[in-house]
C-alpha cells in the first residue's frame, strides 16, 4: 500500500525493502516526520509489526555532540560537497520502537502516543539548540531541496534509521556509569547510576547540600531519567540553565558545552493540588493538629463514607451526609464543617483533582525532564500533604528482573526533617519500586529515617566523602554542574 490513511497522515510509503528476515517499510507524512515499520513473521504469515518515529533537522553538526550529555538516540549525518562549501549537516532523533499486533487499529491507537513522546524530543532539540547558540531547523521549515537531499535518497535515510540496531528491546542498561568528581590521585571518581537509588546527602552548609543533590539529578537527567524535585525555596529552577562558568569541565573530562535539560515548573495552588482521594484521614487531622479531638473522630468516620473526594467540598459534603447518633451530635457535625471551611479559607485553591498531568506520568515523554514542583506558597503541613498525595498518585512498578531501572527520581530540596513521618513511611514502603530517592540534611541523625542507602555524599567544604553501601569512603573534589547552580531565594 503505498499510502496509509492513520492519524497525522496521510501517510506515503518512500522505500519498502527486506531487513534481514523481515520486511519492512518507511513512510512520511505531510511534516516529513518518518514512521518506521518492521513487519514480524511468523510461520510466513504477518502477526505482528515493530513501529518507530523519526524526525529529521537541518542542525550544526556540534548539536549533536553536545546532545550526547543526555544519552539521547540520536543520530547526524553530513553530507560533503566535492567543494566542501555547500556541506549539509542533519541531526536526527526518534521514539523507543513499540510493538503492536498486526492491524489498522493498533496503528491507530499508537501513534498518538508516540507523537507526544516525539514532541518532547523535539523540545529538548530546542532546548539544546538555545542553550549552545548552535543552528537547528525544523526539515518541514527548510526547502524542497535540502529535503530532498534526506528523503529522496535512501542510502540517506538508511544510514539515519540505522535499521540493524535492536529494535524489540532499547533499555538502559544497569551497568551505566556516572561522574562525581575527580578523587585525590587526579582520576575521574564515577560510579554506577543503580548505585544512586537511594541517596542521602549531608552537610552543614545547604548551599553544598543543593549542589550535590543537583549532581544527582543530572546523572539521571543525563540518561533519560526524569526528575521530580519537590523545593522549599526556588533552588533548582537553574537545572533548566547552562553552566555558564566551564573553567572545571575539562578537569572532569566533560564536554565542553553545557546544556540545560527540558524543564517544566508547577506551583501548588496554580494548576497542581492537593488530591484528597490520596491521603488518609489520619495524615490530614495530623496535618492540621486534629488527632484526638472530635473534629478529627467526625473526619475519620466522614472519610471512610465517602468514596470519590478531592476538593475540601468534598470533605464537606461527607460530614453533611453523617447522620446525628449518640455518638456523633449535631453540634459536632456543624463544628466539624465550621473547621473544614477555616482550613479551606487559610489555604485557598490548595485542594483538588489534578487533571491528566505530564507530573503523574512523569517519563511518559521518554527523556530526561526536570518536573520542577514550587512549594513555597503553602504551608509546610499543607505541602506534606502535597508530596504525599503525588507520591501515591504516581503509578510506578515494582522492580522486576535484573535489567529494571528507574523510571523516575524523586528529589526533595527540604531538609529530610522537614518531612512528614507519612511521606518517610511511604518512601520506605516503595524502596523495591522502579524509582529513585535523593534525601539531605545537617545531620546523619536526620537521615536515619531511610537506613541502608546505596550511596552517601557528605559535604566537607567544597569537597565530598562518597560512601557506597560497605566500600571504603573515598573523598573527591566535587565536579561541576553542567547546569546552573541557583542561590536558594527566601523571598519568593
Amino acid at each position: 500500500m503505498s499510502e496509509l490513511d492513520l492519524p497525522f497522515g496521510p501517510w506515503k510509503r518512500l522505500i519498502s525493502a527486506q531487513w534481514q528476515e523481515y520486511p519492512l517499510a518507511i513512510y512520511s507524512n505531510p511534516e516529513n516526520i518518518l514512521m518506521l515499520v518492521v513487519f514480524e513473521k511468523n510461520e510466513g504469515k504477518i502477526d505482528g509489526m515493530i513501529v518507530a518515529l523519526k524526525k529529521v533537522f537541518m542542525a550544526d553538526w556540534q548539536l549533536g555532540k553536545a546532545l550526547s550529555q543526555q544519552k539521547k538516540d540520536i543520530t547526524s549525518i553530513i553530507k560533503f560537497s566535492s567543494t566542501g562549501i555547500n556541506d549539509i549537516s542533519f541531526l536526527m532523533v526518534g521514539t523507543i520502537p513499540i510493538y503492536v499486533q498486526y492491524n489498522e487499529e493498533s496503528l491507530i491507537a499508537v501513534l498518538p502516543d508516540q507523537f507526544k513522546v516525539l514532541k518532547g524530543l523535539e523540545d529538548t532539540i530546542a532546548s539544546a539548540a538555545e542553550a549552545t547558540h548552535l543552528k537547528v531547523k525544523d526539515l518541514s521549515q527548510t526547502s524542497q531541496t535540502d529535503i530532498q537531499e534526506i528523503l529522496g535518497d535512501p542510502f540517506s535515510i538508511f544510514s539515519l534509521l540505522h535499521p540493524t540496531a535492536n529494535l524489540k528491546e532499547q533499555v538502559l542498561k544497569s551497568d551505566i556509569e556516572v561522574t562525581l568528581g575527580v578523587n585525590v590521585q587526579g582520576g575521574l571518581y564515577k560510579v554506577q547510576l543503580d548505585s544512586l537509588k537511594v541517596c542521602q546527602v549531608v552537610g552543614s552548609n545547604k548551599e553544598y547540600n543543593n549542589r550535590s543533590l543537583q549532581i544527582v539529578c543530572e546523572s539521571f537527567l543525563a540518561n533519560g531519567i526524569p526528575v521530580v524535585v519537590f523545593d522549599y525555596s526556588n533552588a533548582f529552577s537553574g537545572l533548566s540553565v547552562a553552566n555558564s562558568d566551564t573553567r572545571n569541565f575539562a578537569k572532569n573530562s566533560m564536554m565542553p558545552i553545557p546544556l540545560g535539560y527540558p524543564y517544566v515548573q508547577f506551583v501548588l495552588g496554580k494548576g497542581i493540588f492537593v488530591d484528597l482521594q490520596f491521603v488518609k484521614p489520619t495524615e490530614f487531622n495530623d496535618a492540621f493538629k486534629l488527632t484526638g479531638t472530635d473534629v478529627g473522630q467526625t473526619i475519620e468516620k466522614a472519610w471512610s463514607a465517602s468514596v470519590d473526594k478531592h476538593f475540601l467540598s468534598d470533605l464537606i459534603s461527607a460530614i453533611s451526609s453523617l447522620k446525628e447518633s449518640k455518638d456523633i451530635s449535631h453540634f459536632q457535625l456543624t463544628k466539624t464543617i465550621r473547621a473544614i471551611r477555616v482550613i479551606e479559607k487559610t489555604n485557598p485553591s490548595m485542594f483538588g483533582k489534578n487533571s491528566d498531568s505530564d507530573l503523574l506520568v512523569p517519563w511518559r515523554n521518554g527523556i530526561g525532564k526536570v518536573y520542577h514542583v514550587k512549594l513555597d506558597s503553602a504551608y509546610e503541613s499543607v505541602s506534606n500533604l502535597f508530596m504525599v498525595s503525588i507520591i501515591r498518585s504516581i503509578p510506578v512498578p515494582t522492580m522486576a528482573g535484573a535489567n529494571s531501572t528507574s523510571k523516575v527520581a524523586l528529589v526533595f530540596e527540604p531538609d529530610a526533617q522537614l518531612l512528614s513521618s507519612y511521606i518517610i513511611e511511604k518512601l520506605k514502603e516503595s524502596l523495591n519500586c522502579q524509582w529513585s530517592i535523593a534525601l539531605s540534611a545537617s545531620h546523619w541523625l536526620d537521615l536515619s529515617i531511610i537506613d541502608s542507602p546505596t550511596i552517601k555524599i557528605e559535604n566537607v567544604d567544597i569537597d565530598a566523602v562518597i560512601t557506597i553501601s560497605n566500600q571504603k569512603p573515598v573523598k573527591i573534589e566535587v565536579r561541576p554542574t553542567y547546569t546552573q547552580l541557583t542561590v536558594e531565594d527566601k523571598t519568593t
